[in-house]
């Protein structure tokens, strides 16, 4: 199994695609051209990540830099990702980033609750890396939703080295 770095390694490059701010009803309030490039810096040891939105044409960078990991973030082999609070406070607000991933495309969602738990907003980012030859998937409808869908369920934790595998089916 690869250490939680290697794992994130799996996200390195320059992904390009938008943040889209979502009402809990789905509605889209704006979205948000971006660009999120991760890159090792020279000493292998070090991540560099920034984050760039371009509100009216103009880019805005949020520059983030880290040596190791924190118990708030498990990646999965593939680089697939779920990192934020372990658990709801009554005195501050509450989010998440669940961070999927599957080979030029990446899509993270990052809901956000008050401190009553009721749901707030929800980001939506849908990135691919530049010079991607994997076409964009038609929004989803409800039929094509309709079936026997049959795959596995990962469950990791920050305590446990073996990541527990469970067969799952599941009918609509």
């Amino acid at each position: 199994m690869r250490s939680q770095w290697d794992c994130l390694l799996q996200n390195l490059g320059c992904w390009q695609g938008s943040f889209a701010r979502l009402s809990p009803q789905g509605e889209i309030l704006e979205d948000i051209p971006s660009e999120t490039s991760l890159e090792l810096k020279e000493d292998q040891q070090t991540m560099r990540q920034v984050v760039r939105r371009f509100y009216d044409g103009q880019p805005q960078d949020l520059v983030l830099e880290y040596r190791t990991l924190n118990k708030s973030i498990i990646l999965f082999e593939n680089g697939a990702f779920s990192q934020g609070a372990i658990q709801f406070s009554p005195v501050t607000d509450f989010g998440a980033e669940l961070g999927l991933i599957y080979g030029n495309r990446r899509l993270r969602i990052i809901p956000l609750y008050d401190k009553t738990s009721k749901l707030e907003q929800l980001t939506l980012i849908r990135e691919h890396l530049p010079h991607s030859n994997m076409p964009e998937y038609p929004p989803l409808t409800l039929d094509a939703l309709l079936g026997k869908w049959e795959g596995e369920a990962v469950t990791l934790s920050p305590n446990w080295l073996i990541p527990e595998v469970t067969p799952t089916v599941t009918e609509w």
